[in-house]
């Protein structure tokens, strides 16, 4: 099923990176992020959160293919839009708060339920996105490790780590006979 074209119009401030370009213009666009604004540190969390590696796809894409198929790409707008607000200058400036979010993916063919839906998915899902309770949604450029853990110990499953362990235990104990 194709997408809907994603919007009507799109102003530089909140346009998203990487939603419905093809590959090429969004290699130069994140080109032109890393290399032109000298702002090479954010590289991985666009890799991994907006954009995607060749074979793996990013965080947003992840999550507009499961949920928002057929429709717009909901967290791709709200990964890229983030992203770019992520870019201001003074510190105090970066990021934006989720009613300027809905206000920056607002377009006729929008539906804001969706993009708090795609909100909600991406935000405890990227490892990137600033955790601090009163800090605006906005990127970082080092990974929260602590998140990272935690979303690989929820991918554990006890049952397969018991058996791996008792393998593990054996091969040891029997090894030393």
């Amino acid at each position: 099923m194709d997408r809907p074209l994603p919007c009507y119009c799109r102003f530089t401030v909140c346009s998203s990176v990487a939603a419905a370009l093809p590959c090429q213009r969004l290699t130069s666009i994140r080109r032109e992020f890393t290399t032109r604004l000298n702002q090479s540190q954010y590289n991985s969390a666009i890799l991994n959160d907006i954009d995607g590696k060749a074979g793996r796809a990013a965080l947003a894409a992840g999550i507009d293919a499961d949920r928002f198929g057929g429709l717009l790409p909901y967290a791709s707008y709200v990964a890229g839009t983030v992203f770019v607000h992520t870019m201001a200058y003074n510190n105090e400036r970066r990021g934006l708060t989720p009613a300027h979010l809905r206000y920056s993916v607002l377009s006729p063919d929008a539906d804001l339920s969706f993009v708090s839906d795609a909100k909600a998915a991406f935000i405890p899902g990227s490892a990137y996105l600033d955790d601090h309770p009163s800090a605006p949604l906005r990127f970082n450029a080092e990974a929260n490790i602590t998140h990272i853990i935690a979303r690989e110990e929820r991918n554990v499953e006890a049952d397969a780590l018991r058996v791996e362990a008792d393998s593990r235990i054996k091969d040891i104990f029997d090894g030393n006979d």
